[in-house]
């Protein structure tokens, strides 16, 4: 039995245990895919949808989780090269 499920151990400690097994098993989960991730369409994207990374860095910017939708996920083998 873990820290998780342990009724005597306090409720931050199990939550927090619990956020931890969770980030672990995405870990898990994604060592063994790959994703590819496409820039949102929209007006809010539109400076900067086709700019090279370099020109993002030239003008200030950073790669923002947020501009990016999940378009496809596939297992990952390991005779797959992703280059």
């Amino acid at each position: 039995m873990g820290i998780r499920d342990d009724e005597q151990a306090p409720a931050a400690l199990r939550e927090r245990a619990a956020a931890l097994m969770d980030t672990i098993d995405r870990y898990k989960e994604l060592n063994s895919t790959f994703s590819i991730y496409q820039v949102r369409g929209g007006p809010e994207t539109r400076d900067f949808r086709f700019e090279p990374y370099y020109r993002l860095l030239a003008t200030g910017r950073t790669v923002a989780p947020v501009n990016y939708d999940l378009v496809y996920t596939a297992p990952l083998r390991d005779s797959d090269r992703l280059e």
